[in-house]
């Protein structure tokens, strides 16, 4: 069934195609330099009113068929699986790989639910900081509908004035949230559960580091989950809605930042690496709910999105497709551009934050490469994709040892991605 599935996706894609015409370190704190990039321009969507909700149909440049022996890649992605399960102690993995919009390859190692339930390509994961891209999306899309801006205060929508103590005149804004730089001190998010208390919290004299906002990069989860509220605001609704709206529901794919909403036999359970559970299931797994009213969220927004890495692959092809699926404009040009834009960089790596994602030239023999990581409770995740050659690659990893080849680029999930894209011809075709 697997051979003849993936054979079946093969002829679709070809008929498509031919029919269509480190010191690899990432720093916890760096001082930030602007930079400019003649490839992903620095670009402000302040004023931007693009309204996109309604599909718009593109050109698509003719590209020439592809040749995929679809039983050998299948294989080999197989083995790679079983060799960075074994070599990192995973409990189970589950990784996705796409070309030109499609998804061309999945592959499952081991459990999702352990002894009962195995690992499959609907596997739901919490992808943790993953999360962050796909709210970064949200937030353009807001960008482009006008109901946000780059550079706007955030105090305009929370309802507080938010201000370091120490510069009071420095506004904090949307930018600063998305690029790591609002000096926002780390807390825990989860005590954060009411409007009242992350106000409170907000106009404390604790909210801040001593860094000036917008001069000093420090990776930031907090920031998140005020942009992930700021949006609510924004739109006089919740986020959950707002994603749906804009991206799950037209693209198909399900996801969802609850975890009580999960089906329980799509559930990847997060096991730690001693082999206990990191992050189980809800008594009412499968029945949870979520807030309608903006502001009882904020945990969300830094790593609580479950979806399957197909799907992910899926949600990238936007950003290398300039913002289209399958006809549908979801994004603005700008909008993509503005999340690609090298905010600041470091120049004898090739690495660059951007809004939110890392450019990271060079890497696994990738002429362009964006990525992202995530880690919690057990997970480690990464996804990579090269809006050059279109391609991407994500994994999803529960219960391996945070092995780290460099800060935050876990050995289980980079092992992956290496090997497919050392074996580009297998994996991508032969033009």
């Amino acid at each position: 069934m697997r051979i003849f599935s993936l054979a079946l996706c093969l002829l679709v894609m070809i008929c498509a195609l031919a029919g269509c015409a480190s010191n690899d370190t990432i720093p916890t704190t760096v001082t930030v330099v602007a930079t400019t990039s003649a490839t992903v321009p620095t670009t402000s969507l302040v004023g931007t009113t693009t309204t996109t909700a309604a599909p718009t149909t593109t050109t698509t440049t003719a590209a020439p068929p592809v040749v995929i022996d679809p039983v050998a890649a299948q294989e080999a992605f197989d083995a790679i699986l079983a060799n960075a399960a074994r070599t990192y102690g995973a409990v189970g993995i589950q990784a996705a790989v796409l070309s030109r919009g499609e998804v061309i390859h999945t592959a499952e190692y081991g459990w999702a639910q352990k002894d009962e339930v195995p690992v499959t390509a609907d596997t739901m994961y919490r992808v943790a900081s993953l999360t962050k891209t796909v709210v970064s999306m949200v937030t353009h899309r807001l960008i482009d509908e006008g109901k946000l801006a780059l550079d706007d205060d955030i105090s305009d929508y929370l309802g507080v004035t938010v201000r370091h103590p120490d510069y009071p005149d420095v506004p904090i804004t949307v930018r600063m949230l998305l690029s790591h730089t609002s000096a926002l001190r780390q807390t825990d998010i989860n005590t954060l559960t009411s409007p009242a208390k992350w106000r409170a919290h907000l106009t404390s004299d604790k909210a801040f580091t001593a860094d000036k906002p917008g001069t000093v990069y420090s990776y930031n989860n907090v920031a998140f989950s005020v942009l992930g509220t700021v949006c609510e605001y924004a739109a006089d609704t919740n986020f959950t809605d707002l994603a749906k709206e804009f991206f799950f529901d037209p693209m198909g794919i399900e996801a969802t930042f609850m975890r009580g909403a999960v089906p329980i036999k799509k559930f990847g359970i997060l096991y730690t690496a001693g082999g206990s559970v990191g992050m189980g299931m809800r008594d009412d797994q499968g029945k949870g709910g979520y807030y309608k009213t903006p502001g009882y969220s904020m945990f969300c927004f830094p790593g609580n999105l479950f979806i399957s890495a197909s799907d992910y692959a899926r949600l990238l092809w936007v950003l290398m497709n300039d913002g289209v699926y399958e006809g549908q404009r979801l994004l603005s040009s700008e909008a993509v551009a503005s999340i690609q834009s090298v905010q600041y960089e470091r120049g004898e790596d090739k690495f660059g934050q951007c809004l939110p994602v890392w450019r990271w030239d060079g890497h696994y023999g990738q002429s362009i490469l964006y990525c992202h990581t995530g880690n919690t409770h057990g997970m480690y995740a990464m996804y990579v994709y090269n809006p050059d050659t279109g391609t991407a690659v994500v994994v999803c990893t529960s219960g391996a040892r945070g092995t780290e080849e460099a800060e935050d680029i876990f050995a289980v999930c980079s092992t992956v991605i290496r090997a497919i894209y050392e074996q580009n011809d297998l994996f991508f075709g032969k033009s």
